[in-house]
């Protein structure tokens, strides 16, 4: 069997409920999770008895009694210290304290070691008045604005977008501007690194959860307020190859003057991309230095941040 030092073992009831250890009988089965399993793709665990019979188990089937399940604890990042005991940090991690350390690694919640802290939820911020109002992030820093993480609303938007269980998702974005110039009224799409399905999702015993694709670290645009307007939209998509097809889309923007205005604007995608949908993005909203902005199309969730 697979094992690793951040393996945990844990009492597990229906819905994923935490029990007791004082529950436990003598009687009482136990599942093991390899740390190499996608439970999605292969729900079948062996389970062993108190008999010393070694049996399957299906994980999408709750047991009417509590079990004890050996896995892989996903939420936990081992950082090992160097010779002087000093951990080598990053920007996150150097305000948070480990959730426990042993003689030479200390281990993080994930959300600390990545930087899970977020500055605001979802849509656009407060706009700040009009064009060049110096309080403005992006007034006060010319670094591009990056796509820092993403991750799908509900594991059912990402089935429907990525329907084979052995298949990797593969996103990509177009930005559409608020600009009257045809070259730049929508930038040519950028691709999310494809990695393996598993690392779009956080699967426990009997369920999986979606999970943020951190560190992306694609650079978009350097976000001209002339050129571009006050607002921008971000759509994504995940692609399926198939023939081209034309899709037009309305949305409202304001332009540097502060003015709204609707355009309408088409692309040539796939026929058969599935349409994550877009959210307007706004150039005042906070997103330098250790902010963080999280923006949700409702089938999509994505963070910007621009480096301060």
């Amino acid at each position: 069997m697979d094992f690793d030092p951040l393996m945990q073992v844990a009492l597990r009831g229906a819905d994923e409920d935490l029990n007791a250890m004082n529950e436990i009988g003598e009687d009482i089965p136990v599942l093991y999770i390899s740390p190499n399993q996608d439970l999605e793709e292969n729900p079948i665990v062996p389970v062993f008895y108190a008999s010393g019979e070694i049996g399957e188990w299906d994980i999408q089937n709750v047991p009417d009694n509590p079990v004890l399940v050996v896995s892989m604890n996903e939420r936990l990042v081992k950082v090992s210290r160097g010779q002087n005991l000093k951990i080598a940090l990053n920007d996150c991690i150097g305000e948070s304290d480990p959730y426990f350390s042993d003689e030479t690694d200390d281990y993080y919640f994930y959300d600390d070691y990545y930087c899970g802290g977020t500055s605001g939820g979802g849509g656009s911020g407060d706009t700040g008045g009009t064009g060049g109002n110096s309080g403005c992030d992006r007034n006060l820093n010319n670094n591009p604005d990056k796509l820092d993480r993403a991750k799908f609303e509900s594991m059912y938007w990402m089935r429907q977008a990525e329907e084979w269980l052995d298949g990797a998702p593969e996103v990509y974005y177009i930005l559409f501007t608020g600009s009257s110039q045809a070259n730049l009224a929508q930038l040519p799409p950028k691709a999310l690194p494809v990695v393996d399905r598993s690392k779009w999702k956080d699967c426990g015993v009997f369920t999986c959860n979606p999970e943020w694709l951190y560190n992306i670290n694609l650079e978009m645009f350097n976000w001209d307020l002339q050129l571009y307007g006050q607002a921008v939209t971000i759509r994504f998509y995940e692609y399926d190859p198939g023939d081209s097809e034309t899709r037009s889309y309305s949305m409202s923007f304001k332009d540097a003057a502060g003015n709204t205005q609707t355009l309408t604007q088409s692309t040539t995608v796939s026929n058969n991309d599935f349409d994550l949908f877009g959210s307007p993005v706004d150039y005042c909203d906070d997103v330098t230095g250790s902010d963080l902005k999280i923006y949700t199309t409702g089938r999509f969730q994505f963070g910007i941040k621009i480096d301060g």
